[in-house]
C-alpha cells in the first residue's frame, strides 16, 4: 500500500470584487451553527467592552443549523448593540475573513482552512459538541504551539476572558507560515500518476503473455 501526504484540502481565496464588510472587523462565525449560540451570546455580551477598548464593527453569522429560538435571541441581544451585525449566513465567509482583522470560530475544519488560506488572525474556542471537540482542539492546540492561532477555553468563555483574548491577539502581527494547502489538487495530480502506472503495467503483462 502507497501512502502519500497531499496537504490540506482547502478553498482557494477568490477575487473580492467589492468590499464585504467595513473595516475594523471582527468576524465571528460558528459553522452549521448547531453549537455556536454560546460563542455568539458572549461576542454579543462583550461588544460594549470592546467597543471602548478595540473600537471594531462585529460580524457575527450564526449558521443555518442553529435552533430557530437561538437565533432570535441572539438577534434581541444584539439589536441594542451598534457594533454588532448578526445575519445567519454568508455565502462569501472566504472573502469576508480575507476583509477581517479577526477571525472568532469554533475551529470546525472548513473554517480553519479558510483561516489558514486568508492568514486572518484567528482566536478559537472548540466547539462544546462531544463529536467534535476532540477533533477541534487537537488541531487547533497544535497550530496555537506554532503561533498560528489563539485558543481560548470554554470555561474562559466570559465577557471579560473574550475582551481580554481578543484584543491580545489584535495587538498580534498577522501571522506567517507555510502550510501545504493544495490537497485537492495534489491528490488529484497523484491518483493520476497512479493510474498511468498501472495503465503502463498492464500493458506490459498483456505484451509479455
Amino acid at each position: 500500500m502507497r501512502c502519500v501526504y497531499t496537504g490540506y484540502v482547502a478553498q482557494s481565496l477568490p477575487p473580492v470584487a467589492k468590499e464585504l464588510i467595513q473595516p475594523p472587523s471582527i468576524v465571528a462565525s460558528v459553522g452549521g451553527g448547531r453549537d455556536g449560540y454560546a460563542l455568539l451570546k458572549t461576542v454579543i455580551e462583550a461588544s460594549p467592552q470592546l467597543q471602548q477598548q478595540v473600537p471594531h464593527q462585529i460580524y457575527a453569522f450564526a449558521g443555518p443549523l442553529m435552533p430557530e429560538a437561538q437565533f432570535e435571541d441572539l438577534q434581541a441581544r444584539a439589536g441594542s448593540r451598534s457594533n454588532v451585525t448578526l445575519r445567519r449566513f454568508t455565502p462569501h465567509l472566504l472573502s469576508v475573513l480575507s476583509q477581517a482583522d479577526l477571525s472568532l470560530s469554533l475551529g470546525g475544519y472548513n473554517t480553519t482552512m479558510n483561516v489558514l488560506r486568508t492568514g486572518v488572525r484567528s482566536l478559537i474556542v472548540p466547539s462544546p459538541s462531544v463529536d467534535q471537540a476532540e477533533e477541534q482542539r487537537r488541531r487547533a492546540t497544535l497550530l496555537a504551539q506554532r503561533g498560528i492561532v489563539d485558543l481560548l477555553d470554554r470555561q474562559e468563555l466570559t465577557p471579560d476572558g473574550l475582551t481580554q483574548a481578543i484584543v491580545k491577539r489584535l495587538a498580534q502581527p498577522q501571522p506567517a507560515y507555510s502550510i501545504n494547502l493544495d490537497g485537492a489538487r495534489n491528490a488529484s495530480e497523484g491518483l493520476q500518476v497512479l493510474l498511468e502506472e498501472r495503465a503502463s503495467q498492464g500493458s506490459v503483462t498483456t505484451a509479455a503473455a
